[in-house]
């Protein structure tokens, strides 16, 4: 969503996402209440995140599962009973570039035992 009005009511809506108010957008994830919703919605939700970065596009995830407000949001932008809330994330460009990552050597990031 890039409706300046629509953002500014799910960021009161929400707790902790009051910065959604000035983003450049926002994507609302939800999922069809299934078993393995909150799984299925995360991937996604993570894949968004991926994206975004690889494009240069700051985001940050807003909780959304298992939130009070998470109704009241499905109601303002609209989506069908049956769904839940996951996540909603915030897009938008950085007033200053994010430093490049530098790659760690491998032996850093894993650990194992014989045993």
């Amino acid at each position: 969503m890039t409706n300046r009005e629509k953002l500014r009511e799910i960021a009161d809506i929400t707790d902790h996402g009051k910065f959604l108010a000035g983003a450049a957008a926002a994507i609302a994830v939800f999922c069809r209440d299934t078993k393995y919703y909150l799984e299925d919605g995360c991937a996604a939700t993570e894949n968004i995140l991926v994206a975004a970065a690889d494009l240069g596009v700051s985001s940050c995830w807003v909780a959304g599962d298992k939130k009070p407000y998470g109704l009241d949001i499905a109601r303002a932008l609209g989506v069908p009973e049956g769904f839940k809330l996951i996540s909603v994330l915030s897009l938008g460009y950085s007033k200053t570039p994010p430093a490049p990552h530098k790659k760690r050597p491998l032996k850093e990031l894993l650990h194992w035992e014989k045993f």
